[in-house]
């Protein structure tokens, strides 16, 4: 009786690195400005547009911060378990048996600006769907491979 072999390697696909360190040099931006902004009402005096200056630039701040915190993430595809993690949320992992999970898996066209991505969406009877592209994404090409050669079946194309 012939056994299959079973790559037990993980693939973890993680952020790539331009795409953060663009949102944190925007970040460092708005502090800066933030800070000047405080500092230009210390030496020349409280004005009304100082003062929505630095809630306006304080308000983009914070939200540009959360929205790292909480968009990183990286997946991690092993056997047939995918492990989400978000590590600047505290105990934030989910983990996903897509034998039992998975509804289907699709690869989608997605066009921003005058370029087009590749979205790779795996739709589970969890909820959320579990989203990768390639655009911001690294491995992307090898996820895709593995997702076609152990869950085939489970490609829209496929499923009824």
């Amino acid at each position: 009786m012939k056994k299959h072999k079973v790559n037990s390697k993980a693939i973890v696909s993680y952020p790539k690195t331009p795409a953060f360190f663009a949102l944190g040099l925007f970040v460092f931006i708005l502090i800066t400005i933030t800070f000047g902004t405080v500092r230009w009402m210390t030496i020349g005096g409280f004005e009304w547009y100082k003062l929505l200056l630095l809630l306006s630039t304080s308000i983009i701040t914070l939200f540009m911060f959360v929205r790292i915190m909480f968009v990183y993430k990286t997946v991690t595809f092993k056997g047939n378990i995918v492990i989400e993690k978000y590590p600047l949320r505290v105990g934030s992992s989910f983990e996903t048996d897509l034998t039992k999970y998975l509804l289907f898996w699709e690869v989608k066209q997605k066009t921003i600006g005058k370029k087009q991505f590749d979205v790779l969406v795996l739709q589970t009877k969890i909820g959320q769907p579990i989203v990768i592209s390639n655009r911001e994404m690294t491995n992307f090409p090898e996820v895709v491979k593995f997702m076609d050669s152990r869950f085939k079946k489970y490609h829209v194309s496929k499923v009824k």
